[in-house]
């Protein structure tokens, strides 16, 4: 937690002789309205985070009630008896394939 002070007090109070803020209100006054801001500050975080909690509470009592409702996925069937078939590459042709000519560039064929 930060307390903010204005610059502007600080460097009156510094230039006086330290007894006071150079306009009237004494350091424990200063002290005292700053410790109120930030303990009002702290009560409204609190609030804040019991709130947040609660919500919270509330999404995870939703979520398992939809858990809940969700039908249990089937159980994957048994292994068959029967192995399975081990997949086959495809053959064009059980003879030698013949040597495709080289592909000359399109740019060769027109400037040669």
């Amino acid at each position: 937690m930060f307390v903010l002070i204005d610059p502007l007090q600080y460097a009156e109070r510094t230039r006086t002789d330290g007894v006071g803020t150079g306009d009237g209100t004494s350091d424990e006054a200063l002290l005292s309205a700053h410790l109120d801001h930030a303990l009002e500050e702290i009560r409204f975080l609190r609030s804040e985070l019991s709130t947040r909690n609660e919500e919270l509470r509330r999404k995870d009592h939703i979520i398992a009630a939809l858990t809940e409702r969700i039908p249990e996925l089937p159980s994957p069937p048994e292994a068959s008896p029967e192995p399975r078939e081990s997949p086959e590459t495809p053959t064009v042709g059980t003879e030698k394939a013949e040597p495709q000519p080289e592909r000359v560039p399109w740019w060769r064929r027109i400037f040669q």
